[in-house]
């Protein structure tokens, strides 16, 4: 079943002191080369190269590279599996947009770029991936330029590569670190419900997981997941999009052949949360894609409208109402 879309508090922006304002893309066409299994796509605003295993190991955004020495855009299942593609798809190539698959016997692992976009596209057709404990795509990135996380919620500085590897291991990624504080990377865990976007930003860059909706995601409104940590083997700086999880005390799920997963946008700007606020909400009034044609993906929703009465003339106000097959469990 999918999450029902709910109203949450509106996240106040926060503007980061001394951040010049992200310049303003002049549309230019998008550029795909295509050689095998490898693709490079470019927008003029940035440019992105992928690998035969479908990984974006290269992105070089107004001139700088932000993903460096780190493991890159990937997906992987069950906490390591990686996603192993066996085909490489050009689905569009116009000046305007275009889309490429990887395919494996998971399914489809599409990548798009549209033409004055600051940011990847990104969607997932399932097949046979079947019954998991975990189905997530991550952006690493250079940690050395991305020091600070923001999870919808809050914001705050990462420990260093170095600070961890000379703290004490409390449990499974928790550290004490030198200074006497415990970090892990469940800090920065918040409710699915109230996330649209997370990041991580500093030096003047950002890289943004907008989610325009919930419908996609397993789980009710109290579902919980992590979004943003520092990868301690490697001092990666890592976004995540648990697309499905088992943290929590979510059980595992079997995704349906045909389920789509889908679009996302990862964002790149200058680090300015505000400003990745606003492209959070640009792309909520945006859903659902219009780019974007299949059958599984259906242009025309509906609204659900009614009064909720409790017992006993209990107010209402505040709750949240979920939209869910009837039977089985809403966090499955």
């Amino acid at each position: 079943s999918s999450m029902g879309l709910s109203t949450s508090p509106a996240v106040h922006a926060q503007v980061i002191p001394g951040v010049a304002a992200t310049p303003t893309p002049a549309p230019a066409p998008v550029q795909l080369q295509v050689t095998g299994m490898t693709a490079t796509i470019s927008n003029g605003i940035y440019t992105i190269l992928f690998n035969a295993n479908g990984t974006g190991y290269s992105l070089v955004w107004q001139g700088k590279e932000l993903i460096g020495p780190a493991k890159g855009f990937y997906s992987s299942i069950n906490g390591g599996t990686g996603f192993v593609p066996t085909q490489l798809q050009v689905v569009t190539n116009t000046p305007e947009m275009a889309d490429i698959a990887y395919s494996s016997s998971w399914g489809e692992l599409h990548y798009v770029v549209r033409s004055g976009v600051s940011g990847l596209y990104s969607y997932f057709v399932a097949t046979g991936i079947g019954n998991v404990g975990e189905f997530r795509t991550l952006y690493r990135v250079d940690g050395s330029i991305f020091r600070n996380g923001y999870n919808a919620e809050r914001t705050g500085t990462f420990p260093t590569l170095s600070d961890i590897k000379q703290s004490q291991v409390l449990q499974n990624e928790t550290f004490q670190l030198p200074n006497g504080q415990v970090y892990t990377k469940y800090d920065y865990s918040t409710y699915v419900a109230d996330d649209y976007v997370h990041g991580m930003y500093g030096s003047g860059y950002g890289v943004w997981m907008i989610s325009p909706t919930h419908e996609y995601f397993n789980g009710g409104p109290m579902k919980q997941e992590l979004m943003v940590h520092v990868e301690s083997a490697t001092g990666d700086g890592v976004v995540l999009n648990m697309l499905s999880a088992s943290h929590f005390g979510t059980p595992s799920v079997t995704i349906p052949p045909g389920k789509i997963y889908g679009p996302w946008l990862v964002y790149f700007n200058n680090g300015d949360i505000a400003d990745a606020q606003a492209q959070a909400l640009t792309e909520k009034h945006l859903w659902p894609y219009k780019w974007l044609s299949n059958p599984a993906y259906p242009l025309e929703r509906s609204n659900v409208s009614g009064r909720l009465y409790l017992p006993h003339g209990r107010p209402a106000a505040g709750a949240t109402i979920t939209l869910a097959q009837p039977g089985g469990d809403i966090y499955a």
